[in-house]
């Protein structure tokens, strides 16, 4: 019982001591206002520890969203004994701020020598794409929608060769097929895949060319 009661006291006692410091866990977003520069009015917080360079000490990440719904990102961290600050606009809302951050954490994880400068220049990187391709949509919305109908057109004219491929020989029926889907061999040749098309040009489509080349025979004689 002793034992007990001396374990719950020890435990207040660090919970205590983790509220005065302003614990936050590691490598998860929180909200708070105790940010490590007052300065920075951060809606969220996130805090990690790279394994080398970083003395115990975890980069603080602070993010606000802004009203033209972009978002300031403020990061700071001790390295090799220096303190090191940096802040950042993104032109994106919170949510993207977050995946950009927590991706370029999850690529410097992989290299052990991994530590804030990395991440920073992996971070840019991936804002310079993000905001590029942001860019490009905004300037070329019927671009977007043009891949994305031939996304489409691909998928179905794909679907539809491979059932014809999938009945063989009974040409008939492929022809029936193609015809009642309104799928030409032009259209095959263009959407398929390499392989399905081949298959098609060994049957159904070798079978028109005879037939093609049998007409021109008759008509020459």
């Amino acid at each position: 019982m002793a034992s007990s009661t001396l374990t719950d006291a020890i435990a207040a006692e660090i919970e205590q001591l983790k509220s005065k410091l302003h614990y936050e866990p590691e490598d998860v977003w929180i909200k708070t206002e105790n940010f490590i520069d007052p300065n920075f009015k951060a809606e969220e917080i996130l805090k990690h520890s790279f394994d080398k360079n970083s003395n115990g000490n975890p980069m603080s990440i602070g993010i606000t969203q802004n009203d033209d719904n972009t978002t300031s990102v403020y990061y700071y961290a001790s390295l090799f004994d220096n303190q090191m600050g940096r802040d950042m606009l993104i032109k994106g809302d919170i949510n993207t701020a977050r995946q950009l951050i927590e991706k370029s954490i999850a690529h410097s994880a992989q290299d052990p020598y991994a530590n804030t400068y990395s991440f920073e220049k992996h971070l840019e990187s991936e804002v310079k794409k993000f905001e590029m391709h942001h860019e490009t949509e905004i300037k070329n919305p019927h671009d977007l929608t043009a891949q994305l109908e031939t996304a489409k057109k691909t998928g179905y004219v794909q679907g539809v060769c491979e059932c014809v491929a999938a009945i063989g020989d009974d040409h008939t029926l492929g022809k029936k097929l193609l015809s009642e889907m309104n799928v030409t061999k032009y259209m095959a040749k263009k959407f398929a895949s390499p392989e399905t098309y081949k298959a098609l040009e060994n049957g159904i489509f070798a079978q028109k060319q005879e037939q093609k080349q049998e007409q021109t025979h008759k008509i020459k004689h």
